[in-house]
C-alpha cells in the first residue's frame, strides 16, 4: 500500500530530473551550448525541424516540432511539459525574409518567427514555464553608434520586424520571459556557417576575401553567448538582456584581427563599401552600426582582439 501511495500517479515521481526543451539545438548557438557541457542537470528535449540535434551530448528526447503549426506546437509541450524552454529556431535570412515580407502575416516567415513564439510564450505563461529566448540586433535601425538594453527598437528589414515582435509577445505575455539579444556570434568549430568561419577559411586556403569598411559590428565570442544562457537556465532572469563586448569593428578590422592571430596573409583582404558587398538595396537592409551595448557585467563579452577561440 504505502508503495502503491508513493508510486502511483504522482508526478512528482515520474520525473528523476528537470527538462529543459530547446528549439533551433542544430544550429551554431544550439550546438556550441551542448558542446563542452557534461551535464545541465536537466534532461534535454531537442524540439527540431529539419533537422534533430547531431552532437555528442546525450539528448533525451528528439521530438518533430513545427514552428508554422501552432496547435502542434501546443499540442508537443502540453505532452511534454518542461519545466524550461529555450528558443532560438527562427527563420534568420535577412534576403529570405525579405522575400517573404510580400506575404505579410500570412508567410512562412512572420507565422515561424512570430506565431510559433506566441505559441510558446502562451503555454509558458499558462503553466508558468520559464522561457529563454534568443534575438538579435537586427531589432534596431542601426543610426546609433550603439544600442543598450532601454534603446527604441526600429527594425529597417522584415527578420528584424519579425523578432521585434516576438519580443514584445513574449515580455507581454509570459510573466518569467528572459530575451537574449546578441551579434555576430564566432568560433573557431562553427566552420563556414557564420562570418569568423568565411574569413578563416578563406584565408587559411590562401583565398581573397571582400571584407565591408563601413558596418561597424560587436563580434560576440560563441562560448559567452552560451556561458550567459547557462547562467541564466541556473539561476533565472527576466527581461531584456545584451551580451555583448563593447567594442566595435568593421569586418574589415576583423579579417585583420583574425589574419594577425592566425598568422594569415593579411594582403588577401580586400577593402569594399557595404553597397558594394551586397548591392545597394540588400545594404539598405542592413543597420550600419550593428552593435549592442550592456552595462551588466554578467553579460559582457571578451573583445574579439582578447580571443579566437
Amino acid at each position: 500500500m504505502l508503495i502503491e501511495v508513493i508510486l502511483g500517479n504522482n508526478n512528482a515521481y515520474r520525473k528523476t530530473m528537470k527538462t529543459l526543451a530547446i528549439t533551433g539545438l542544430s544550429g551554431v548557438i544550439g550546438a556550441a551550448l551542448l558542446r563542452h557541457v557534461k551535464t545541465l542537470d536537466y534532461q534535454v528535449y531537442d524540439l527540431y525541424h529539419n533537422r534533430p540535434y547531431a552532437g555528442n551530448y546525450p539528448v533525451k528526447k528528439h521530438i518533430p516540432f513545427d514552428l508554422l503549426q501552432k496547435n502542434g506546437v501546443t499540442r508537443v509541450l502540453e505532452s511534454e511539459m518542461p519545466d524550461k524552454i529555450i528558443h532560438m529556431a527562427a527563420v534568420t535570412h535577412i534576403e529570405a525574409c525579405e522575400s517573404d515580407k510580400q506575404n505579410g502575416k500570412n508567410g512562412v516567415v512572420w507565422k515561424t518567427n512570430v506565431e510559433g513564439t506566441r505559441a510558446v510564450a502562451e503555454f509558458a505563461q499558462k503553466n508558468n514555464t520559464p522561457v529563454i529566448f534568443l534575438s538579435t540586433e537586427c531589432v534596431f535601425d542601426g543610426k546609433n553608434e550603439f544600442y543598450d538594453e532601454s534603446s527604441i527598437k526600429n527594425p529597417i528589414n522584415w527578420y528584424g520586424r519579425t523578432k521585434s515582435e516576438a519580443e514584445d509577445i513574449l515580455l507581454s505575455t509570459c510573466s518569467r520571459a528572459t530575451i537574449i539579444r546578441a551579434a555576430i556570434a564566432y568560433h573557431k568549430h562553427d566552420g563556414k556557417k557564420t562570418l569568423f568561419g568565411k574569413m578563416q577559411h578563406n584565408l587559411r586556403n590562401n583565398l581573397k576575401i571582400h571584407a565591408v569598411s563601413d558596418q561597424f559590428i560587436t563580434p560576440t565570442y560563441t562560448y559567452d553567448l552560451t556561458r550567459i544562457i547557462h547562467e541564466f537556465i541556473k539561476n533565472g532572469a527576466t527581461g531584456i538582456h545584451h551580451v555583448s563586448c563593447n567594442q566595435s569593428v568593421t569586418p574589415f578590422e576583423f579579417a585583420h584581427m583574425i589574419a594577425d592571430s592566425y598568422g594569415y596573409t593579411p594582403s588577401l583582404i580586400q577593402k569594399v563599401t557595404l553597397d558594394e558587398f551586397y548591392g545597394r538595396q540588400q545594404a539598405a537592409l542592413r543597420p550600419r552600426h550593428a552593435c549592442l551595448w550592456t552595462n551588466d557585467s554578467r553579460t559582457a563579452a571578451r573583445s574579439p582582439q582578447s580571443v579566437y577561440g
